[in-house]
Order: C-alpha cells, then sequence, then structure tokens
C-alpha cells in the first residue's frame, strides 16, 4: 500500500537544535539522518526509532532536506505555531511520540 502520513505529522519544526545533546538529561538535540534513507517513511521511522530509546524524547521534527532528526522533550508551538518560514521549516515534518 502507498505510504500515508500518520494524521499527527505537522509541518514545520519546533525549535533550533544543537547536535547530539544527551537525551538523559538535556531538552532537545539531533542526529543526522544516514546516507541510505531516501523516503519520509524511512525517515520518520528512523527518527521514531532514536526517539523511543531516549527517555526525555516526546517531539520529533525530521527533515530529509537537511538530513536531520531533531528530538524535544516538549513542543509547546506544535502543531499550529512550528516554525514553516526560515530556516527550511517548510521541509520539516513534527510530531508527538506516545511512549
Amino acid at each position: 500500500p502507498p505510504y500515508r502520513p500518520p494524521a499527527a505529522l505537522a509541518i514545520g519544526f519546533c525549535d533550533e537544535t544543537p547536535m547530539a545533546s544527551e537525551c538523559s538529561v538535556a531538552d532537545k538535540g539531533s542526529y543526522n539522518l544516514p546516507e541510505g534513507i531516501a523516503e519520509e517513511r524511512q525517515a520518520l521511522l528512523w527518527c521514531a526509532a532514536k526517539c523511543t530509546s531516549c527517555a526525555r524524547c516526546h517531539f520529533i521534527s525530521f527533515s530529509l532536506l537537511h538530513r536531520d532528526c531533531s528530538w524535544f522533550y516538549d513542543c509547546r508551538r506544535y502543531p499550529a505555531q512550528l516554525v514553516r518560514t526560515i530556516m527550511g521549516g517548510g521541509s520539516y515534518r513534527t510530531m508527538p511520540l506516545y511512549k
């Protein structure tokens, strides 16, 4: 069947993030998407798996264009006020992860 994004997936990102922050204590961080990931579905699954292994991750924002998977403890901007118009925000997809 064709890929259908989850209903919770919104356009934009929560906030800027530092690379690879310690997820056991930080409020946000990010990882580079591996080179083999070429589709939104793959990026979503990879980023969600990274979030699942991080106790403080409750939201993900990912972008194929920027090869980025960012995680957040909180995202008060979700969904209506996500960053969309600067820093490539329109290429990001964001969603909560309920663990």
